[in-house]
């Protein structure tokens, strides 16, 4: 770190990350963590225009309200006349990190580094979190650590004594980013470094931030916080004014060693044929891409193209047993989405279920592989009065249901999820609910349950929003899905902090904006999930 830098979009980025992850922006009801800050404090360079990076204090417009608070600290401390320096923000009474942070200032030279690391250590020994600012990051190769540049590292050693081998707190990194190679493969040779030579590494959170010069922060949940801080860290990637500055990054390592807090999320939403570039299909959109899902199932979709970006797409085809002359060549009943690409898979046993509503593949994701089968079950009159009008209410329903219970999908123990329009609300009596029952017996279904009201989404764009969901039956007032994530007992949904047992959060895409104006005729679902 130099004293050059302070207060530049850089600095907005890091105290922002830290203000959320320690508790002190995060709006929710966990706990405040202690904050240690260890600055890895060099002289300043005058060879170059680095840290001039401050206008971005005159676009409040774009950043004020990611952080309203410090926002406006930050802009009284560069206001004021005088040098940039760090020491500012440890100013006693300003609090724009929490009340009792300890801040480790002493400057770092090659020959003090032995002495220097050990005062840190022990002044760090009771923080929850500890925060290394080096000049450039973790340790390349070329730099060993007699070497005259080694000051501007984090050096790999260092990093596992303020982790300890018993994780007890958790680490968080400044990373600088270069020219040498596209950001992706850059994090994810650094993440490869870090799972091999930090205990608990292979837990780590890529933060980019991506203002001003490319910067990550590399964040090492301990094993006491861990939910609570992944938790606080995807909640600001989705922040609706943080999103558009930092993210958390994604690549073959992060979703293979199961960076992103250790869980996959994953939704399902029928959204009523919606295309893209039509007035309801512009609405769609970005609600369906709010929750930066890892894995989303789409039902009855005019086109691929109304999906997020950057991703791989499966569908199950267009034999629905009937022919639509007059339907636009993208329709689907069920397509499913990836951030990483599909290998698509067949049950022999699929043959006997009616076309077109069933499509399953094996992805990466942040948990490793799964299976992931995505269904759109018969309605109720499915061909009674349209289609082939050959069957009475229900029958091609429970048919579906029958046959579903033959495949592998339906008896796996392992990484398996199963999502999408099922057409049931449960729970719920009768013999119809008890063929759904017998068909994912072995699987669990985690949208099941009662909600506590339906938000609806502001008409701007999407809103990541979340309701509770009870068990228990309540008053008829309150509704239930029929959009749904089901999967096997080897999964579980994570949850930041669970009220009581039988109340959890689930996220939701609404089915009409906060003008009431339709945007759907179902309530999509998603949810993450974490290895049990």
């Amino acid at each position: 770190m130099q004293n050059r830098y302070f207060g530049d979009v850089g600095d907005f980025g890091k105290y922002g990350l830290l203000r959320r992850i320690s508790g002190v922006s995060a709006g929710d009801s966990g706990d405040l963590l202690s904050l240690g800050v260890a600055w890895y404090l060099v002289g300043d360079e005058s060879h170059n225009e680095d840290g001039k990076h401050t206008t971005y204090l005159d676009k409040p417009e774009e950043y004020r309200d990611c952080d309203p608070g410090l926002f406006d600290g930050l802009k009284s401390l560069l206001d004021e006349p005088g040098p940039r320096a760090v020491s500012k923000i440890e100013r006693p009474g300003l609090e724009l990190l929490p009340r009792d942070t300890k801040y480790f200032s002493e400057p770092l030279t090659r020959d003090s580094r032995p002495e220097w690391l050990g005062r840190a250590i022990e002044k760090f020994h009771d923080c929850d979190v500890v925060f290394l600012d080096p000049d450039r990051g973790f340790q390349p190769p070329s730099v060993q650590a007699g070497h005259k540049n080694a000051v501007q590292y984090v050096l790999w050693d260092e990093a596992e004594q303020f982790v300890g081998s018993q994780r007890r707190q958790t680490l968080v990194c400044y990373h600088h980013l270069n020219r040498t190679k596209p950001w992706p493969e850059q994090i994810d040779e650094k993440i490869r470094e870090i799972g091999s030579r930090i205990a608990g590494g292979d837990a780590a959170i890529p933060v980019l931030f991506r203002r001003g010069t490319g910067r990550v922060f590399f964040v090492l949940p301990s094993e006491q916080h861990h939910d609570l801080v992944a938790s606080r860290v995807r909640a600001m990637a989705e922040d609706a004014c943080w999103r558009r500055h930092m993210g958390i990054a994604s690549g073959k390592e992060t979703a293979r060693k199961g960076s992103v807090g250790g869980s996959v999320r994953v939704g399902t939403w029928n959204v009523e044929w919606a295309k893209p570039g039509t007035p309801k299909g512009k609405r769609v959109e970005p609600i369906l891409a709010a929750p930066n899902c890892d894995v989303l199932c789409v039902t009855e979709v005019g086109d691929a193209g109304l999906l997020p970006t950057g991703g791989h797409v499966i569908d199950a085809g267009t034999d629905w047993g009937y022919e639509l002359p007059k339907a636009s060549p993208g329709r689907r009943k069920v397509m499913l989405w990836s951030k990483r690409p599909w290998t698509p898979v067949f049950d022999p046993a699929q043959r006997h279920l009616p076309g077109g509503r069933l499509v399953a593949g094996v992805t990466e994701t942040p948990v490793g592989r799964l299976t992931v089968v995505g269904v759109c079950i018969p309605w109720s009159g499915a061909h009674v009065d349209g289609g082939r009008r050959d069957r009475v209410q229900w029958q091609d329903h429970l048919d579906w249901l029958s046959g579903f219970e033959r495949l592998s999908y339906a008896r796996s123990r392992r990484r398996t999820i199963v999502l999408g329009d099922f057409n049931q609300r449960t729970p719920k009596g009768g013999k119809l609910h008890s063929a759904l029952t017998d068909a994912f017996m072995r699987l669990r279904i985690s949208t099941a349950g009662f909600l506590d009201g339906t938000p609806s989404a502001e008409k701007d764009s999407g809103e990541v929003l979340t309701v509770r969901l009870r068990e228990a039956a309540p008053d008829k007032d309150r509704s239930q899905l029929i959009d749904h994530i089901a999967h096997s007992e080897d999964l579980t949904p994570q949850q930041a902090k669970p009220s009581s047992p039988d109340v959890h959060s689930v996220g939701i895409f609404p089915p009409r904006e906060q003008g009431g104006k339709k945007l759907s005729d179902h309530t999509g679902v998603w949810l993450d999930l974490k290895k049990t």
